[in-house]
Formats: structure tokens, C-alpha cells, sequence
């Protein structure tokens, strides 16, 4: 589907405010109070450009990440107290900066001109864009990150009286992928098991280098190698991917659900992709201290049940295991939990979560 900009900005619009912000000559009576954003591009964005003309802008604070900043503002000229997000990129080169900006840009562009009203109120609306100075501004959603509130939920103290609001919050994200996959369907295609088994090989590199032994990493190699092959040539579904669909890019405030970061979205992927990344993401926490195994068992049945799955998925489960191998290649533990070597439970939940997955093909995991 052709891209078009979102109703009431015109693409000229994005051309020129870029030009004022090289030329810094046209100011517009925006006001803005509360402290100063931390970097000054975003402060000087909201002072000199016209697509924040007649808006009163509130600095609510800056979140720094490891290749952005986002600051965000509130707005109560119309009285409904709205709010925007500009995501500075601040990491690469500035071709590269370029490229994130603007294919987070676009992504956004792509999902919210499919998608109806009811659902553009779970997206960020794109606003605009600044490739060449790394400038994303978006609507703010509503709502915190699910991530943190399953680290308060699902922990064993909480965990009793928390998991059947968690588990209700989590069919209401399978609801919500299940349409974001429906409403970007494609034409399915065969699965590709040879470049699913190259891209599992990098991953496990990546792994051996923070630390797996070599030897594990074959051996899940072999397991993964066995059920690619047997899955090879099946068509699967196929749909738009988010690229990163884990609980830390699902807010919610109560009352719905909605995404975020759409950095690494792909036109079309298998629909596994998606689904098993948040399932990963899920799975590996019962290998962190204090979470509940029962809970987040009960949180990945009741995503799986909002999703519309049923019953044991061997497909699934392998990307399941590949999307588990990418985590913890990119991230593994971190902060604290790695400084005390914690990073023992991370990859005993991995490679438990491995060897159920070579008992559903009838084959035993020798590490």
C-alpha cells in the first residue's frame, strides 16, 4: 500500500519545517513551561517551528536510551490535555541516524493509514519527521510499559492476588496483534528453512561470545536445524512484523493496550515472528529471581488464547527458540543481575526452554 501522510499534514509541510530548522529564521509564539528539555535541538524544535504553532506545551521530562532521548510534552490549549513524544536518535552515523528516523517514520505512516479508528487510538500518530537531525515527533499513548508492570505483578509476593489482571491485560495484546496482523495480511509463502538456520547460526555466535559454550551452542544448533527441516516448505501466514514486539513496547493504562517503537518493522515476515518474540520475552523472565513460573505461565496462555492460538504449535516453538537465542545474543541480563553472575539463571530458563522444544520433536538436548 502506497504511503500517504496522516490527515492534516500535508508532506510539504515536513520539507519545509526540515528547512526552517537548517535556516533557524521564522519563530512562532509556542508556549512552553516546566524545565528545559536536556538537549537543545528539541527545545528549539518546539520554539521555531509552526507545526506547534498555538499549542501550550509542558516539558514533562526526557528518557534517555542507549541510542535516543525522548522527551515528552503535554498539550492543554484544547483542553484535552494531549501529549507529544519527539524521539531524538543520538547513536551512528548520521546516514544511519537518517534511515531509523525514517523508517520508523514511514512504518508508523504504513500501519496508521490501514488502520481504523478504533485502533489509530492504540498507535502513536505520526506527526513528523527530521531525518538529518534524528527527530521523530509522535502522539504520546496513554499508559506504562507492561514490562514494569509484570516486575511487580508477577513477582511471588504479588503474583496471588495479581496474575488474573495480568492474565487479562495479556489477551487484550494477543487481541491487539491479532488485528495488526490481520488488518497488514499478505499472500503466505513457504517457510524458508535455510535462511531461518543462517540467521540462528549469527544469533548463536553472538552467544558464544557472551559466554554460551561452544558446544551448547552446536547442540542447539542440531535441535533447531532437525525441526527447521521438517517445517521446511510449509506455508505459513505472513502479515506486517513489528520487529520488537515485547512487552516493553506495549503500554497500557488500564483501560486498553497500545504499541510502540516501530523501529524495526517489516512490511512482511511470517506472523510467528511477532508472536513468538513477546512469547520469549515472557518465557525467559521465569528464569529471573522472584518471578512466579505459574504466572507467567498463565500470562503466555491467556496472550497465546487473546491471539486466537490453540493447542501446541511446533512452528511456533521454534521461533519461539530462535526469538530466546536473539534476546539474550542482544541483551542477555543486564545492570545488576550481571554484576552479581546471575547471568546462570538467564541461561538455565533458555536452555530449559530448549529442551522442551527438542522433546516436542522426540529428540533429547545433550547439554
Amino acid at each position: 500500500m502506497p504511503l500517504s501522510e496522516p490527515k492534516g499534514h500535508a508532506s510539504a509541510t515536513y520539507v519545509s519545517i526540515a528547512d526552517q530548522l537548517a535556516q533557524s529564521q521564522v519563530g512562532f509564539a509556542t508556549s512552553v513551561s516546566g524545565p528545559a528539555p536536556l538537549n537543545d535541538d528539541l527545545q528549539q524544535l518546539l520554539k521555531d517551528h509552526g507545526e506547534f504553532l498555538g499549542l501550550s506545551l509542558t516539558y514533562v521530562g526526557t528518557v534517555r536510551g542507549t541510542h535516543s532521548i525522548t522527551s515528552q510534552f503535554g498539550d492543554d490549549s484544547d483542553g484535552e490535555n494531549s501529549a507529544i513524544v519527539i524521539k531524538y536518535i543520538t547513536s551512528s552515523t548520521p546516514e544511519k541516524v537518517a534511515q531509523s528516523v525514517t523508517r520508523e517514520y514511514e512504518a508508523l505512516q504504513t500501519v496508521w493509514n490501514v488502520a481504523d479508528d478504533d485502533f489509530r487510538s492504540t498507535l502513536p500518530q505520526p506527526m513528523m519527521m527530521i531525518p538529518e537531525r534524528g527527530l521523530l515527533v509522535s502522539g504520546k499513548l496513554p499508559g506504562i510499559a507492561l514490562s514494569r508492570i509484570l516486575r511487580r505483578s508477577l513477582n511471588y509476593f504479588a503474583a496471588p492476588f495479581r496474575t488474573r489482571e495480568m492474565c487479562a491485560i495479556a489477551r487484550s495484546v494477543g487481541e491487539w496483534l491479532r488485528k495488526f496482523h490481520w488488518m497488514t495480511e499478505g499472500c503466505s509463502r513457504p517457510y524458508d528453512a535455510r535462511a531461518f538456520e543462517r540467521e540462528l547460526m549469527r544469533q548463536l555466535e553472538s552467544c558464544v561470545r557472551r559466554g554460551l559454550k561452544r558446544e551448547t551452542a552446536e547442540e542447539l544448533l542440531r535441535i533447531a536445524n532437525e525441526g527447521s527441516r521438517r517445517a521446511a516448505g510449509k506455508c505459513l501466514g505472513v502479515a506486517a512484523r513489528h520487529g520488537d514486539f515485547t512487552p516493553r513496547n506495549v503500554l497500557t493504562d488500564g483501560r486498553q493496550v497500545g504499541v510502540v517503537d516501530f523501529e524495526n518493522f517489516v512490511r512482511e515476515d511470517f506472523i510467528y515472528e511477532d508472536v513468538a518474540k513477546f512469547l520469549a520475552f515472557l518465557s525467559l523472565l521465569k528464569g529471573r529471581l522472584f518471578y512466579s513460573r505459574r504466572a507467567v505461565d498463565a500470562v503466555m496462555r491467556s496472550f497465546l488464547q487473546g491471539y486466537g492460538a490453540t493447542g501446541r504449535d511446533s512452528i511456533l516453538e521454534l521461533f519461539q527458540l530462535k526469538a530466546e537465542v536473539r534476546i539474550f545474543a542482544h541483551h542477555g541480563e543486564t545492570g545488576l543481575a550481571s554484576a552479581m553472575g546471575l547471568d546462570h539463571l538467564y541461561f538455565r530458563q533458555f536452555l530449559s526452554d530448549a529442551q522442551s522444544y527438542a522433546q516436542t520433536l522426540g529428540l533429547r538436548l545433550a547439554a
